[in-house]
């Protein structure tokens, strides 16, 4: 079995099944809760979550780690498809396209590449853990069972990722501005 760091989509775009298989394990969480955010029902998400997968293992080939990591990669991949479902919907009903919701579109802005840097800056005790929360989709309790961790460890953790993340993102944008 590849370890849950290991890069998949190199598994996949050789043909692999099972890194396919690994690879919907890994993401599915992310892609149903990016695709349930912009559709209307939970049947629209899952023909968005489903065109999503296809898009991913079509573009597996694209993944270049050097550019991002592999869950900027998959969320960059799920975000489109899903705007795409949006945009589908709205034709099908002959209704005019709204804007998504405004947490949709804060995430739009920030492409997988900043994810990536905003990622690697941090220790990496806190990138693990925001990865295994916000990709994995695990709750605070499952990743302090799996890495043997108190439970007010991991949400200190957490926190103090998600803050540092923050700061970063402010810091760049005042860079950018500059």
């Amino acid at each position: 079995m590849t370890p849950p760091s290991a890069p998949l989509l190199p598994l996949v775009a050789a043909g692999d099944a099972r890194a396919a298989q690994a690879c919907v394990e890994r993401y599915g969480r992310l892609v149903w809760a990016i695709a349930r955010k912009t559709a209307r029902s939970d049947s629209d998400a899952e023909d968005v979550t489903q065109d999503i997968f296809e898009e991913l293992f079509r573009s597996a080939e694209r993944f270049d780690p050097t550019r991002s990591s592999e869950p900027g990669f998959v969320a960059m991949i799920a975000r489109r498809r899903a705007i795409d479902g949006i945009r589908r919907q709205a034709s099908r009903a002959n209704t005019v396209l709204e804007t998504p919701d405004v947490s949709l579109g804060v995430e739009l802005r920030i492409d997988a590449d900043r994810i990536s840097a905003a990622l690697e800056a941090l220790p990496s005790q806190e990138r693990d853990v925001l990865l295994m929360t916000v990709v994995e989709g695990l709750s605070h309790r499952e990743v302090a069972e799996r890495n043997a961790l108190p439970l007010g460890t991991v949400k200190t953790v957490a926190r103090r990722g998600l803050l540092r993340i923050r700061a970063w993102f402010e810091q760049t944008e005042q860079e950018e501005t500059v």
